[in-house]
């Protein structure tokens, strides 16, 4: 008996899985993010347990935000989300296992370096039959790349630069005549930034300001140039020019540098668009000529700060250098391959910039989509690919190229729209019971039809009578003729023989009934006596007129 009771008892209690073979999965759009950058990390469900309910809580490292939590599959999934706990629930009454889908978690990055996301207290349910599985806790690292260019020391024959600060980008150092070379030395702020222009730097003692500029690159690929002035206080400042330095983009537009002999530096800012330059030098004098690699070339423009220095020669080998620093802008320099928006003709699509991937069921007989996709950047461009012969299991791919060349992809997978036969069935079914009813009752459906039609047709009469009579109302009521006064009779006979007439048939007063008087035999006697009478007194009248 204890053994039986124990065995009710366990079978009462919920029934909590094993959580070794289920698992929850993570998976981000990619390993690497630029700050600022927004993405969408996808939350999976794997394992033999039979679930329809699932929650866990979210955590993250201090660089990463959740902007919003959603579903990508709207009619299985309903998922809901109070702070960072988030429910997600099956629609239909039913269970699922094996891998599937059912969350989507779109973040903000604010901070460079290694970030976390942790999913703890991972619950499968089964509602149904009440059991549970639990899961420990589960975490995805990701990186998000540094835009950090700077430096944070300089130091110049192993002495550090005075005055230095990270946000200024022009120094000047004297040195004397008897000085060949110098041993520049650089620290970044980031470590996974890349430094160039450093190390043994050979001066030319002709050369009376000696550029070195130092290129810093970010981990995101944008460089920041910290330009050193190297002055030789003995040397005495030539005067050599160029009568002319002209600049041409990649378009082959012409640039205008505003140039003048006398200055020797020059700043310009360009657009995205332009990729490179080329650079054309002119001089009036023959006896100048440009330092090899200084002179005319074609140079390409990168992301951020680009330093060029051209170099011309006297006859006694003393250099000039003229200076031009471009940079390209970075909020023309996007990395924003996003969409706008996203939309597809007769299709109902829940575009949200940050999904990546979308399920699209189409019928058999299209075999191409009507696609109207606009970038957030206007740099931007968008390439579709796979937009033809569509069939189940074909995917569309949206490939944005953003203005710095970054690439984000967009996925439709199209499927066949499921033809429900449930409700033709339904409505045949109906159809076949309705001609079944006809046949049946014939005869009573035609008395039915017969007294319908009988009722419509006295209806319209009344409607007629009706009608009739609001017009004669608005026309008012008919005059009627007046009576014809009889002539009062002259002889005494006449009165004598209607007086006794009167007398003899008694006074009988109006009914109202409608029915048709029965007249008597004599009163007919005496009518027709009376007739002559009226005649006579009718052409009396006559001849008195």
């Amino acid at each position: 008996m204890k053994k039986l009771f124990i065995i009710l008892f366990l079978l009462i209690l919920p029934f909590n899985a094993s959580a070794k073979d289920n698992k929850i999965i993570i998976t981000c759009d990619k390993e690497e993010f630029k700050e600022s950058e927004e993405f969408a990390c996808r939350i999976s469900a794997n394992g033999s347990f039979a679930y329809n309910k699932i929650t866990f809580t979210i955590e993250t490292t201090n660089g990463l935000f959740i902007e919003d939590i959603r579903t990508n599959f709207t009619t299985l999934w309903d998922v809901e989300h109070e702070g960072n706990k988030v429910t997600a629930s099956l629609k239909r009454d039913e269970l699922i296992n094996n891998l599937q889908e059912f969350g989507i978690i779109l973040f903000s990055t604010t901070e460079f370096g290694d970030q976390e996301i942790k999913l703890k207290n991972v619950i499968l349910e089964n509602t149904i039959d009440d059991e549970t599985s639990e899961i420990k806790e589960i975490s995805q690292k990701i990186k998000i790349v540094s835009s950090e260019n700077r430096l944070k020391q300089i130091k110049i024959n192993g002495e550090s630069l005075p005055k230095f600060n990270s946000n200024t980008y022009i120094y000047e150092v004297e040195y004397s005549n008897n000085q060949t070379e110098f041993n520049i030395d650089a620290v970044a702020l980031d470590e996974n930034s890349i430094i160039n222009g450093i190390g043994e730097i050979k001066i030319n003692p002709k050369e009376k300001i000696t550029f070195i500029p130092i290129k810093v690159t970010s981990e995101s690929m944008v460089n920041k140039i910290y330009l050193i002035k190297l002055i030789n206080k003995d040397l005495h400042d030539q005067e050599i020019k160029a009568s002319s330095i002209l600049l041409k983009d990649n378009k082959g537009t012409e640039i205008d540098l505003k140039f003048n002999p006398n200055l020797y530096e020059y700043n310009l800012e360009l657009d995205s668009k332009i990729t490179s330059i080329d650079i054309k030098v002119e001089m009036d004098s023959s006896e100048l000529k440009l330092l090899k690699d200084y002179g005319n070339r074609s140079v390409t423009i990168e992301s951020g700060d680009n330093t060029f220095l051209i170099k011309i020669l006297d006859e006694e080998e003393n250099i000039k250098t003229y200076v031009i620093s471009i940079t390209q802008l970075l909020q023309n320099k996007s990395a924003n391959c996003y969409l706008k928006s996203l939309s597809i003709k007769n299709i109902d699509l829940q575009f949200n910039k940050r999904v990546k991937k979308y399920n699209v069921e189409i019928k058999k007989s299209l075999k191409k989509l009507d696609i109207n996709a606009i970038t957030e950047d206007d740099n931007a461009s968008v390439s579709i690919l796979g937009n033809e012969d569509l069939k189940e299991g074909s995917v569309v791919r949206l490939q944005v190229k953003a203005a710095n060349e970054s690439k984000l992809t967009y996925e439709l997978n199209i499927s066949y729209k499921k033809t429900n036969f449930i409700t033709p069935i339904v409505l045949l079914i109906i159809l076949f019971f309705i001609i079944k009813y006809i046949n049946n009752n014939k005869k009573k459906i035609q008395v039915f039809i017969s007294n319908i039609k009988k009722n419509f047709n006295d209806l319209i009469k009344k409607k007629k009578v009706t009608t009739k009579k609001t017009i004669a109302k608005k026309k008012g009521p008919t005059k009627k003729k007046p009576p014809i006064k009889k002539e009062k009779s002259t002889s005494k006979k006449e009165k004598n023989t209607s007086s006794a007439k009167k007398d003899k048939t008694p006074i009988k007063k109006k009914s109202n009934s409608t029915a048709p008087k029965k007249i008597s035999s004599t009163k007919k006697k005496a009518q027709k006596k009376k007739r002559p009478a009226k005649k006579n007194a009718v052409n009396k009248k006559r001849k008195k007129k």
